[in-house]
């Protein structure tokens, strides 16, 4: 028998609680409606509650992507937050008027074009350590109040077999993650399907769940953005002009959004060049799902 890795689901183990991690994006709602129809085995899995991590910068169409969900599912859906991500990253790094999660952007020292990336933060402060304090809640459990050898708790994770790359184990002692997408091959095109075939979001197509303003995106995404949502473009475009002089916070080079280390607003996308939209380098496995 294979030997269980330390952070990842042990069969044999037993959990006190299974929570859901939920991205409103394609994966993580397909593996909502699975749990709840018992599709490709997933009954197995009796969820407590899903936590859905609001960074507050989502775009529009991931909230009404929750909303739909909210109201389809019968499992609870609560919505846990760390604050607003976009504002406290320029409070902090622009202004320097707190300490500040920093977020993967692309560096550019302007004498001597030195290029680089900021190591993130922004998972682990606003997606991951809300859900954690969130369950700790839950279960009844005070701020510092120790959990292991008390409690063990499983935490779904909405990562389709095409990404299986992107699994890790959990950090925390007390919880380990289950990746059941993966355990069943299914890959996002299915889980598209899955989603059409049995009508959730009336009809339309569920769309990937990112902040707006995350480096991410590929050119092919950015491009989709400016030509069918303007507004949000926009919005992405007055983010990366916000961000660009961080000298108060200590950073001696220019930031920006796009890789290439152009402004975004004047980036022609169709050159190609840009990271695909999929996460590679996210140590946690929780955007874009």
């Amino acid at each position: 028998m294979a030997e269980i890795l330390d952070g990842y689901y042990d069969p044999d183990k037993h959990y006190d609680y299974t929570y859901l991690s939920l991205g409103a994006g394609v994966q993580s709602s397909a593996l909502l409606l699975m749990l709840e129809k018992g599709l490709f085995g997933m009954d197995k899995y009796k969820v407590d509650v899903c936590f859905f991590a609001d960074t507050q910068g989502e775009p529009y169409w991931v909230y009404d992507q929750l909303s739909k969900l909210k109201e389809q599912s019968s499992l609870p859906i609560k919505i846990v937050t760390g604050g607003n991500l976009g504002q406290q990253y320029i409070d902090g790094a622009v202004h320097k008027k707190h300490r500040f999660s920093t977020l993967p952007i692309y560096t550019k020292d302007e004498e001597t074009d030195h290029r680089g990336i900021v190591k993130r933060a922004c998972t682990w402060d606003f997606k991951v350590l809300p859900q954690e304090r969130a369950m700790r809640a839950f279960m009844g459990f005070k701020k510092g109040e120790r959990i292991s050898g008390k409690k063990n708790v499983l935490s779904l994770m909405g990562i389709s077999w095409d990404e299986v790359r992107r699994i890790k184990p959990n950090k925390t002692p007390w919880i380990d993650n289950a990746f059941p997408l993966v355990d069943e091959r299914i890959t996002r095109g299915k889980c598209e399907q899955v989603l059409k075939e049995h009508g959730w979001n009336d009809g339309e197509p569920v769309r990937r769940s990112a902040c707006l303003y995350c480096p991410f995106r590929s050119d092919s995404a950015w491009l989709w953005l400016s030509q069918n949502e303007p507004e949000v473009f926009k919005e992405a475009c007055e983010f990366d002009k916000a961000i660009r002089d961080q000298s108060k916070s200590g950073l001696r080079s220019k930031a920006y959004l796009h890789k290439s280390c152009s402004p975004l607003e004047e980036y022609d996308f169709t050159r190609g060049g840009q990271l695909e939209f999929n996460f590679t380098g996210c140590d946690e496995g929780h955007c874009g799902v």
